[in-house]
């Protein structure tokens, strides 16, 4: 497993955290009959697509098989992503923007500029207050819950002929698209998707399981019960030539 390869601390890098690194492939196989199931239903379960929601009700009812409970519960407050998601990202790729920006597509390239440019100093060391914040207060959530099970996404992929479209997008529809993705990253907790249904159109839609800070092992362990119970994984979309 490539994660048993890049995990653990680097002295060298200051986003790892030195703490032991678990036996990723010997757990997956360990039983689930004891995990407890918690629900986050907003936001993450509202203006679903009818079919997204469907699959992953269904989803819902194989994982409740599988582990010893399923309730709803409230997450913190998310806080906000772009004064720090857009910074950072700005940080990392600001060598590269200047030396190459054709390199970039020019959507990306784009608002990773704009966003950058329109947060303030005092705005982004608030917004990072607030994550670090979040991120203490998410650790008491998992005192009643081993993993959170949302929906991937709020709707089905997109088809190639709307990705090919990108570029014209209203930008008001975009932060639908990481809704129930980015808070996960702002809280800092391990996450994994799997697939979990298709739509009439054959597009593929996800389930998100995501535990408790350095959970991976347990993370991994349900989505690996979850597949060998359920057959997505082994299915694929319809390519048809572009």
């Amino acid at each position: 497993m490539v994660l048993t390869t890049i995990a653990g601390y680097d002295e060298f890098d200051p986003a790892t955290v030195n703490v032991p690194v678990p036996g990723y492939t010997r757990d997956l196989n360990r039983p689930t009959a004891s995990l407890r199931l918690g629900i986050p239903r907003t936001p993450f379960l509202e203006r679903l697509d009818p079919e997204v929601a469907a699959a992953v009700q269904v989803a819902i009812e194989v994982l409740r098989k599988l582990t010893r409970s399923v309730i709803d519960i409230t997450l913190p407050p998310i806080p906000p992503f772009l004064p720090v998601s857009a910074t950072e990202a700005y940080a990392y790729h600001a060598k590269w923007i200047v030396e190459s920006p054709e390199k970039y597509q020019p959507f990306t390239r784009d608002r990773i500029i704009a966003f950058a440019a329109g947060t303030t100093a005092s705005g982004y060391a608030e917004a990072l207050r607030q994550t670090n914040l979040a991120r203490r207060d998410i650790t008491k959530v998992f005192s009643n819950v081993d993993l959170l099970i949302t929906p991937t996404m709020p709707h089905t992929a997109e088809t190639l002929a709307q990705s090919k479209d990108f570029d014209k997008l209203d930008e008001s529809l975009v932060p639908i698209d990481i809704r129930n993705t980015s808070p996960f990253d702002l809280f800092g907790l391990p996450t994994i998707t799997v697939p979990c249904g298709f739509s009439t159109t054959d597009l593929p839609i996800g389930l998100q399981m995501s535990g408790a800070p350095f959970a991976e092992s347990t993370v991994l362990t349900l989505a690996h019960a979850y597949e060998r119970e359920t057959q997505w994984h082994t299915r694929h979309p319809k390519l048809t030539p572009a």
